[in-house]
């Protein structure tokens, strides 16, 4: 059952640069409305750790310049359970410092760590599943981590395999975990009964975190114990920037996912995406009768099929004569078009976009 020493971690601070031109800097995915459904990715997840925790026990990480916006949108989230990187450095640091701060807070504290940005429906299995997560936490010394199921051969998903004969009720151990295969080894995984697509969803004590980070990531874990005294004081913002300086840029799931011994893994019983690309808006996407995705006013399509139009300024007409599986976004300044099955290559636009006119459209 859950208890008072329960916690969520939710982890905002990507830039969303798949989103382009939705997605900016000042304004990323995961606070924005991608999916139509009139709340943010960001909101959505709240409520879904709502379903276990109360608010003041959700804690969020996300980039300093984020907080403000942050606050805004989940206004039921004390304002000091906000916490501002003053850098990037990927999700090792980011769960860090999160996961200190809670154990500061409460030394017997069980934490759920999500992702800011993904699609989860129905929210109530969700919930179900969290919470047997949690109850395991105290009957096993690891990390629980949740997999999905493949559906299909992804090459942007990481894999989680499991020792099928190796079982205690729905979980299984976990023995490793592997980053975007190539689709002949998808296609393998997809057949097998031995891999889920890793969702990026962790639950443990914040102690066992705690050493975990000292076991495989000792930088981290030296830079943060240096934090520690000032995280009792309520004074890390003073000291929090020369600590990020120093820290590595690396993901919890190559710096300590890969390499730990002890992790369960438990099948979701939920639809799952972690809303990657346009394809995947697209996917859940209500469509007209040729497969056509419309989010905004004054879009004219004319004979027209499995396109994805996105436009936020309401006084723009856009029109599509004859076109065929196209992505067109108009946002603020800018306008992407792009077949839509080449999403993937939206991040690498952006790098071009960005040598040739600086920040200006980014």
């Amino acid at each position: 059952m859950p208890t008072s020493h329960d916690y969520c971690l939710i982890m905002a601070g990507g830039v969303g640069t798949r989103f382009w031109p939705l997605s900016r800097r000042r304004h990323p995915k995961q606070f924005l409305d991608i999916l139509g459904r009139g709340t943010t990715l960001f909101q959505d997840t709240v409520a879904r750790a709502a379903q276990v925790v109360p608010p003041e026990h959700i804690y969020v990480i996300t980039n300093e310049e984020y907080r403000t916006l942050a606050h805004a949108q989940a206004p039921e989230i004390p304002q000091r359970n906000i916490l501002g990187e003053p850098m990037m450095r990927n999700t090792a640091p980011a769960v860090a410092y999160g996961v200190y701060k809670i154990h500061v807070h409460d030394p017997h504290a069980r934490v759920f760590i999500l992702p800011a940005d993904h699609y989860i429906d129905p929210i109530e299995s969700f919930a179900d599943d969290i919470r047997e997560a949690v109850e395991m936490v105290d009957a096993y010394e690891g990390i629980i981590t949740l997999g999905i199921r493949p559906t299909y051969p992804a090459t942007g998903y990481g894999y989680i395999q499991v020792k099928a004969t190796e079982r205690v009720g729905r979980f299984y151990r976990a023995v490793s975990f592997l980053e975007k295969p190539n689709i002949e080894l998808a296609r393998q995984f997809v057949q097998s009964d031995e891999f889920y697509w890793n969702a990026g969803i962790f639950i443990a004590a914040t102690r066992i975190l705690i050493e975990a980070y000292r076991l495989y990531l000792p930088t981290i874990y030296q830079q943060f114990s240096i934090l520690i005294p000032r995280l009792k004081e309520d004074r890390e913002a003073e000291v929090l920037e020369t600590v990020y300086a120093m820290l590595p840029s690396i993901s919890i799931d190559y710096g300590i996912m890969e390499k730990c011994r002890y992790v369960l893994c438990l099948p979701a019983g939920f639809q799952w995406s972690d809303v990657g690309t346009w394809r995947a808006v697209y996917q859940f996407a209500p469509k007209d009768d040729n497969g056509n995705a419309v989010f905004g006013k004054n879009i004219h399509l004319r004979k027209s099929s499995r396109t994805l139009v996105f436009s936020d300024d309401a006084d723009q007409l856009i029109v599509l004569n004859e076109m065929e599986n196209v992505l067109v976004v108009q946002a603020d300044n800018a306008i992407l078009i792009s077949p839509l099955d080449r999403d993937q290559e939206i991040r690498s636009v952006v790098n071009e976009i960005t040598a040739y006119y600086g920040s200006k459209y980014v």
